[in-house]
């Protein structure tokens, strides 16, 4: 009965985008409650920032594959082996550094009033509620000013295969944006690019024409709708 009663008001507020201006958060997508990383959701925060205590690479390494792990491959229980979830690969930002968190939160405050521009033009063409109830949540693409360094862990040759974070040099961020109460955050990555790659389109998605917009906003590069 629970279950159904927050399905009922997630629905209202998707019908409803004056309530919250986006798709409800579940609980587990709301802010840290300490506000360690006050730009981002938690669940971002779980599944995509390293340990920031983590200071030298080895540790990095070690929180990036234990992240990866749990992401990646269901543990065996219950009599049923491990196997693999439906992701298949995991990658998180280093920010341990202050200048990297800095970087992430300035972008983000500074692009709040784009971000719920290019909302409110795809809710006044009703597309946002047919992408919501499809259970999307890249509608939107935005790719990050500054670059961060990341490591990745790619699916194994096996579940029982231990798996490996491989260092990357400094990338954007690629990630989806969510309101929570009246502030947009980052809540999904949706990849990272190289500075030659920021205005190659991800497969399914176009650049998005800034010119739509009814309120004048300074056009970003990087910035992609859906199309498919």
């Amino acid at each position: 009965m629970a279950a159904f009663y927050d399905l009922l008001v997630s629905l209202q507020r998707v019908f409803n985008p004056n309530l919250t201006g986006a798709f409800e958060v579940a609980q587990n997508r709301l802010p840290q409650a300490d506000m360690v990383f006050p730009f981002a959701t938690k669940k971002f925060t779980d599944d995509h920032i390293c340990d920031r205590t983590a200071k030298i690479p080895s540790k990095m390494k070690e929180s990036a594959e234990s992240v990866g792990k749990r992401r990646l491959i269901t543990p065996a229980s219950g009599g049923n082996p491990a196997a693999f979830t439906t992701i298949p690969v995991s990658t998180t930002v280093v920010l341990s550094q202050k200048k990297y968190q800095d970087n992430l939160k300035d972008e983000v405050d500074s692009r709040q009033k784009e971000y719920q521009a290019i909302y409110d033009y795809f809710t006044s063409r009703d597309t946002r509620l047919a992408t919501l109830m499809e259970g999307d949540h890249e509608e939107v693409i935005f790719t990050s000013l500054s670059r961060f360094p990341m490591y990745e862990v790619q699916r194994p040759a096996t579940a029982t295969t231990a798996v490996n974070a491989e260092s990357r040099p400094e990338q954007h961020l690629r990630y989806a944006v969510q309101k929570v109460a009246n502030k947009w955050l980052v809540h999904h990555m949706a990849g990272r690019c190289t500075a030659e790659e920021v205005n190659t389109a991800p497969g399914g998605f176009a650049a998005f024409d800034y010119t739509q917009l009814a309120t004048t906003v300074t056009a970003q590069s990087g910035t992609f709708r859906k199309t498919s």
